[in-house]
């Protein structure tokens, strides 16, 4: 079909203009979103309905409805219109320097995947870019909405937020040497609801936890009065000898901790970044996308081996 004769004459923002009214339903809030009257907005609808030769809404003074042509327009253009909106913001991406302000919110130090590293490396990239680091534990963090960026463990609640996976962070069990003196040192899962744990409450995947052997996963209930909502603090609250507690294997420092149940693996955790709108401004892109490929030069998702091969002799413990 020949699509280059005076059929395609016509102004593609009148198209920009049916999608967002389709949107909004109302052809004042749509003329109120782009700054202009409420009669061009009517007028700009009329001239598309012209020249496509059908009617694409049903407009009364209290709704507006989509006909079926309308519906059908609506379908196909409103894609055309985000992808010319994510050309738009691609092209603005590599062609400007990143400015203003980020506000990045942070469950903990994220030494899972060596985030301080991170930090000098992407200020350095982007000088002009004003971040804010904000290790926010305010359970109303998602309504308030104070944020560009949040990294945040585990799975979330449902809502209009955009997720991104970061990476999948092994976590294992660690427990001080004076505590498993003390107390012995579990065999199984199942022995820990006899023991002290220290468990952050971050997201579900921490608050059981999942372990995979060579049987059907196990999912146990930590037993303990110290419910956190830092890993930081829960790892120096074991080094103290506060009891069990489930940590990133990146983290680790086997010296001062060692590990619990070896050979039962936890289900890995994911680090997601939770932005909001489908197309985020270019910090907020840049940001995730460094953050993702420096995760990954970290290779994260290792095995257990180095880590769970401690040498327990010297403590007196047995596996």
């Amino acid at each position: 079909m020949d699509r280059t004769g005076p059929s395609l004459d016509f102004d593609f923002n009148d198209i920009a203009v049916f999608v967002l009214v389709a949107k909004q339903r109302s052809i004042s809030c749509t003329a109120e979103l782009i700054g202009v009257s409420a009669s061009t907005v009517s007028r700009r609808l009329s001239s598309l309905e012209e020249h496509l030769g059908v009617q694409l809404m049903s407009r009364s003074t209290r709704r507006i409805l989509l006909t079926e042509a309308g519906k059908l327009y609506y379908e196909h253009c409103h894609k055309l219109i985000e992808q010319a909106h994510d050309a738009q913001d691609l092209l603005l991406e590599h062609t400007a320097q990143l400015r203003g302000t980020l506000k990045v919110l942070l469950p903990d130090t994220l030494d899972a995947i060596q985030l301080p590293a991170f930090i000098p490396q992407f200020a350095r990239a982007w000088p002009d870019l004003q971040i804010h680091y904000d290790c926010h534990q305010d359970l109303q963090w998602e309504q308030h909405r104070d944020f560009d960026v949040a990294l945040r463990w585990g799975t979330q609640s449902n809502s209009d937020l955009i997720l991104r996976n970061i990476a999948q962070i092994e976590f294992g069990l660690y427990a001080s040497e004076q505590y498993l003196k003390t107390r012995g040192m579990p065999k199984h899962p199942g022995e820990l609801a006899r023991h002290d744990c220290v468990y952050a409450d971050l997201c579900k995947e921490l608050a059981s936890w999942t372990f995979h052997h060579s049987e059907q996963p196990l999912v146990v209930k930590p037993q303990s009065h110290l419910v956190l909502n830092d890993l930081d603090l829960a790892y120096r609250l074991a080094c103290e000898g506060a009891g069990i507690v489930a940590l990133p294997l990146t983290t680790t420092n086997s010296e001062s901790l060692i590990p619990v149940l070896p050979t039962w693996r936890l289900a890995p955790v994911t680090l997601h970044a939770v932005y909001s709108g489908r197309t985020p401004p270019a910090r907020v892109r840049v940001f995730i996308d460094e953050l993702i490929q420096h995760a990954s030069a970290l290779k994260l998702n290792i095995t257990r081996l180095g880590l769970c091969s401690v040498d327990l002799t010297h403590t007196g413990l047995q596996r």
